[in-house]
């Protein structure tokens, strides 16, 4: 049983508008293998049983760049940025406050109360600390989608927060000694948990770094690791929740403005280009979309140009294996980002796709020779790769 409370991070909705953080090759390899920042007076907070570890994550990531304790119940109680007053924190919304109001030192708001409260004490005072709450604002917010990005964020600066979408068994809730968030063994029958807000805190062998609000009695100090798999898992097993939901922003900068890019229109997604125009066809901007003939983004399968890909929530063009969860099937999806079909050597190891695109798995007849597939898991290779036996894999 969780001795702290669990389900104070409400995850954001997909917005192809977040801004990104993508880097080369070069600059993941010039990453250490273990780094931890520098932050000597930074302390862990103990959220107990109020909903607040989003405002305890963000805020403590001041205090990791050398500022003093800040007030988390300030950013737990500012709702004027959006209609949502409920328990439980959005962290596009609560970086958007701060990003606005900034956050005062935390002797100055020094309380960590439950909704309704905790807004009542924000609106009784906001007046009086938001001047010297505003000189401690954040710049840019951006939207991280893989472990190594959130190591180059922090290993350049900016701060790192991840929201934890939490399963049974994927991390130990009391005050024990397991500082680990690991991978799911399976995608189904798993008891959902909640959600929870942490910040990042270099890394090590066994993965990101974090520190959490649950006091020092939990995990080494009050710090814990995320495994990599946890990046990107949903994906692969057709999970309809991101597990990891991570963004870095920028403290003392002012935001950019931007005159043109994404905007919403009767609940879709679209583009306007620099001369006013919005944007059809492929667009190419931090990831690959596409706009349809009406301007509006496109999401899950589409065929264009007689080859199928797919779109996942955000609009994003995606490449490599795709699991359908529904169907139990297996897709390919080439660097271009079209849907495989037929044969298809990948790492070194031949596959075939149906017409539809399936992954096909056991003994099959294709263009008059037997193959066969193997239907799971076999020394740790995909389900579905070929069984060698001639030269070309054919069984005799």
């Amino acid at each position: 049983m969780s001795e702290h409370k669990l389900g104070g991070w409400i995850p954001s909705e997909p917005d192809p508008r977040d801004y990104r953080l993508v880097y080369g090759a070069y600059e993941y390899a010039a990453l250490p293998e273990e780094w931890t920042p520098p932050a000597d007076s930074f302390s862990i907070h103990d959220q107990g049983k109020i909903n607040s570890c989003v405002g305890h994550a963000i805020a403590g990531q001041y205090e990791v760049k050398g500022n003093p304790a800040m007030a988390y119940g300030w950013i737990y109680g500012n709702r004027r940025y959006t209609d949502y007053r409920g328990e439980g924190l959005n962290t596009r919304e609560a970086l958007k406050t701060v990003q606005n109001d900034g956050v005062p030192p935390l002797p100055r708001f020094p309380y960590d109360e439950e909704v309704p409260e905790i807004i009542r004490l924000f609106e009784k005072e906001a007046e009086a600390l938001l001047p010297e709450a505003r000189d401690r604002k954040i710049g840019n917010y951006y939207r991280l989608s893989t472990a190594d990005e959130c190591r180059r964020a922090m290993f350049e600066g900016k701060c790192v927060v991840l929201g934890l979408f939490l399963l049974d068994g994927m991390m130990d809730t009391g005050a024990g000694t397991d500082p680990m968030v690991r991978v799911p063994a399976a995608a189904n029958g798993i008891q959902m948990l909640g959600g929870h807000l942490v910040g990042g805190f270099g890394w090590d062998r066994r993965g990101i770094r974090f520190a959490n609000s649950w006091s020092e009695k939990w995990g080494e100090n009050g710090f814990g690791y995320l495994e990599d798999g946890l990046f990107g898992w949903s994906e692969q097993h057709g999970f309809p929740i991101p597990l990891v939901e991570a963004w870095a922003f920028e403290l003392g900068k002012e935001p950019e403005k931007r005159e043109t890019g994404w905007y919403q229109q009767d609940g879709r997604w679209r583009y306007r280009d620099a001369d006013g125009s919005d944007h059809v066809g492929w667009l190419e901007t931090w990831a690959w979309f596409y706009l349809d003939a009406d301007g509006n983004m496109t999401t899950s399968w589409q065929k264009i140009d007689n080859v199928w890909y797919y779109f996942n929530q955000s609009g994003v063009m995606q490449t490599g294996w795709l699991y359908d969860g529904s169907k139990d099937v297996w897709y390919y999806l080439t660097n271009s980002g079209g849907m495989a079909v037929g044969w298809k050597k990948i790492e070194g190891k031949w596959y075939y796709f149906n017409g539809s695109g399936a992954m096909v798995t056991g003994l099959q007849s294709i263009t008059g020779k037997q193959y066969y597939f193997f239907e799971r898991s076999q020394g740790g290779h995909l389900r579905g790769e070929m069984l060698r036996t001639d030269g070309a894999g054919a069984i005799q």
